[in-house]
């Protein structure tokens, strides 16, 4: 027998926009790291960092060819698939993978050749189009294509609503999918409920009728089309931060459930679809790039779906490390791609870092950003004014002058700030107006660091010459 096998599965391209969650489909066509859900990785909970509600073995596509069925995984024998009881039921011989974001193009080959182009609309300049919480699967041969995908509630129900397969279910309040919903929609469809992923019994009414049937359970989804493409859409609005208070999700402005984005979707899938190749071609085929260059920028694209929320109101966070505890593999106590456990958010170095990337692509994200820092910047009104105030040795020394004298001054903090502003005006030495650490989350873990105004100030003329936007510009 002869084998090719490429260990290339630690990452992939990310599926799903900005701040949605999101999905990577890796080189072996299995679907990993589920953070559409608010978990995982991509939350700040601590209780759910670990916590994943389908893994990469919860959902997987098929493909009947010629009496034969081939999984769409370069995977072992899974999904009811064996070689003693049903031979003609195997994993494809080999994928050939690129992935380059926003886009994945993989081709399996058996004794067919069929190429997918996978990947969630991504267009510069066009926020409400780049943060749909959605995955494209389009295969480039019409056949009969099978879908089977774990349902993601433990208490659960999966439901047919006309070319929809919908998944809803019964959760706590605090549970990031409470009153939420995931969709897949495929071209005339044939739905089947199991407890289980297809077993020899499903796999054989497939290649007598043509398709899997059945009512029998709440646990699995199965979906027969002949069509070459489907759709997959979220909705999971409970976003909740660490403090219990909800973020909430940008795609809530325009949708109230999956079956309203699959709608949007479908309606504009022509212009969402034309403009994400032609960003895609002009990323990695630039005029006088070499192609490992195009190919490391365009990698980067990853981090900006991965590792950032963008908040019902239209605030973008970033991670500072991304977290990942969702894969087997693992060394010791933690999964070798783990990354920080706390990391943080939106801290001004790190955005400092690839604001000249996000004003590029998303001019009204990078400036909501240094507005909302600007509501931080540390005033005279102020707990943080006293103590910063009283960290200057000129203004400390006065402050004890003024203490020895007056001790009532610790009498109340009315008193106490007035006299740390009676030291201030006369040093000439005051701390107002300094940046702080954590910017656009309402919290504020320092501002003593003496990089953070010059960072702030440095972003605040970048992004103004940019966009030459004057309001902006004198706003800050």
């Amino acid at each position: 027998m002869k084998y090719k096998y490429s260990y290339s599965l630690d990452s992939g391209v990310v599926l799903g926009g900005l701040g949605t969650g999101s999905i990577e489909i890796r080189a072996d066509g299995r679907l990993y790291d589920w953070t559409i859900f608010n978990n995982g990785g991509f939350t700040e909970r601590l209780d759910i960092r670990k916590t994943y509600y389908l893994t990469q073995y919860d959902f997987f596509t098929a493909i009947k060819y010629q009496g034969k069925v081939r999984i769409l995984q370069a995977y072992d024998y899974y999904y009811g698939a064996s070689p003693y009881t049903a031979p003609w039921v195997r994993p494809v011989k080999e994928i050939e993978y690129v992935g380059e974001p926003p886009i994945a193009y993989l081709t399996f080959k058996d004794d067919f050749e069929i190429k997918l182009e996978a990947f969630s609309p991504f267009i510069p300049h066009d926020l409400k189009n780049s943060s749909l919480p959605v995955a494209i699967f389009e295969y480039d041969t019409r056949a009969t294509y099978i879908i089977g995908i774990k349902n993601p509630f433990e208490n659960g129900r999966i439901e047919f609503k006309g070319d929809v397969l919908y998944f809803s279910g019964e959760t706590d309040p605090k549970d990031p999918r409470y009153n939420g919903n995931l969709c897949i929609k495929a071209e005339k469809p044939i739905f089947a409920k199991l407890n289980s992923f297809p077993s020899y019994k499903e796999w054989n009414e497939l290649r007598e009728k043509g398709y899997i049937s059945g009512n029998e359970g709440e646990k699995w989804g199965i979906i027969t089309t002949e069509g070459n493409k489907f759709i997959l859409a979220w909705y999971f609005q409970n976003h909740l931060n660490f403090r219990g208070k909800k973020i909430g999700h940008y795609y809530e402005n325009y949708f109230s459930n999956c079956i309203d984005v699959i709608n949007y979707v479908e309606e504009n899938y022509d212009y969402l679809k034309r403009q994400t190749e032609t960003f895609h071609d002009l990323l990695y085929h630039p005029k006088g790039v070499e192609e490992w260059i195009a190919d490391l920028a365009g990698s980067q694209l990853t981090t900006l779906q991965k590792a950032t929320w963008l908040s019902k109101e239209g605030d973008f966070y970033i991670w500072e490390g991304y977290y990942n505890a969702s894969d087997e593999r693992r060394v010791g106590e933690h999964p070798y791609t783990d990354g920080p456990v706390n990391g943080a958010f939106n801290t001004i170095d790190v955005i400092t870092y690839f604001m000249p990337v996000l004003t590029s692509l998303f001019p009204s994200l990078a400036k909501n950003i240094l507005i909302k820092a600007s509501e931080n910047i540390l005033s005279d009104s102020s707990p943080y004014y006293i103590l910063y105030s009283l960290t200057i040795p000129e203004n400390k020394e006065k402050y004890v002058e003024k203490l020895s004298k007056d001790p009532s001054i610790l009498s109340s903090y009315e008193k106490l700030l007035k006299t740390v502003k009676e030291v201030v005006r006369e040093t000439g030495k005051d701390p107002k107006g300094r940046i702080p650490h954590f910017i656009t989350r309402g919290i504020v873990d320092e501002y003593g660091r003496n990089d953070l105004n010059p960072e702030f100030v440095l972003m605040w003329a970048y992004v103004s010459t940019y966009t030459r936007d004057e309001v902006f510009k004198k706003k800050l």
